[in-house]
């Protein structure tokens, strides 16, 4: 079943038409067959004029008058609430909400949607919500908490270069969103007891901890005699084995490691070779 999208006028009258009249529209764009029609229909909505547009919407289009001239006498307007970050909207439409700015302009005759603005001329608009610092058209109202911080003069190449007269402004965040936190610390894994093997001896550990996001990777460290640690294993396994026979006493310990973030070091187990 085709989704069906209702002309916001309130006259059952006019439903009978309304397939006519979305074919109609799919044709005028260059669209093809029902999938087409039908995924205009669940992204926009239209309305008359004369009833304005609800906060939170942005015109995305202008439809010729002669569709449906006998219940919109000032015209269609196609219109639809935002579902990312940034989108376009026909110039002249209200901005959906304080937090979005215009962030650059349209040309008429541009190849970028939307084509059906009056003269081809339409806004890219960005909303602010968890930015720290971004740049907005010249005439953009400013959203609540955030400040200019400088211009973008006249035929600057630094962006945006398409704004009306190419002129900008850097704006800031006075309440900016708190830095991400840092990534967690690995738990110490848990050493098991050393095992002697022909020509050597095992170290092995259990990891702690679950870290669905980062894959188990291991350091492995050996102090011979109280000297210096150094890295003997790097890698996934959780056992390593060694064949180094200078005598005295070699001690291990291992960490985990997630991404570029260390984790603690476990405890120390020691074997002694004579």
């Amino acid at each position: 079943m085709k989704a069906l999208v209702v002309l916001r006028v309130g006259i059952v009258a006019v439903i009978p038409i309304f397939l006519s009249f979305f074919d109609a529209m799919a044709s005028e764009r260059g669209l093809r067959g029902s999938d087409s029609v039908e995924l205009v229909r669940d992204r926009t909505e239209y309305v008359c004029k004369g009833e304005g547009v609800k906060r939170g919407e942005v015109v995305i289009g202008h439809l010729p008058k002669n569709y449906l001239e006998d219940v919109c006498a000032e015209g269609v307007l196609e219109v639809a609430e935002p579902r990312s970050s940034q989108m376009y909207m026909c110039v002249g439409s209200p901005l959906p909400g304080d937090t979005w700015i215009i962030s650059s302009i349209v040309s008429a005759g541009s190849t970028v949607p939307p084509t059906n603005c009056p003269t081809g001329s339409a806004y890219q608009i960005r909303n602010t919500e968890g930015l720290a610092s971004t740049h907005m058209c010249v005439g953009s109202p400013l959203p609540p908490g955030w400040v200019i911080s400088s211009q973008i003069s006249a035929g600057s190449t630094v962006p945006p270069s398409n704004c009306p007269n190419n002129a900008a402004y850097v704006i800031n965040n006075s309440n900016p969103p708190p830095p991400p936190p840092p990534p967690e610390t690995p738990l110490p894994p848990a050493m098991q007891p050393i095992t002697e093997v022909p020509g050597g001896h095992v170290v092995s550990w259990i990891p702690a901890g679950d870290y669905p996001d980062h894959p188990l990777r291991f350091v492995l460290e050996r102090s011979i005699n109280g000297g210096p640690w150094e890295d003997v294993y790097k890698g996934s396994d959780q056992s390593w084995t060694s064949t180094d026979r200078t005598p005295g006493l070699h001690s291990y310990t291992v960490r985990r490691i997630t991404g570029f973030s260390g984790g603690q070091y476990s405890v120390t187990v020691s074997a002694l070779i004579e």
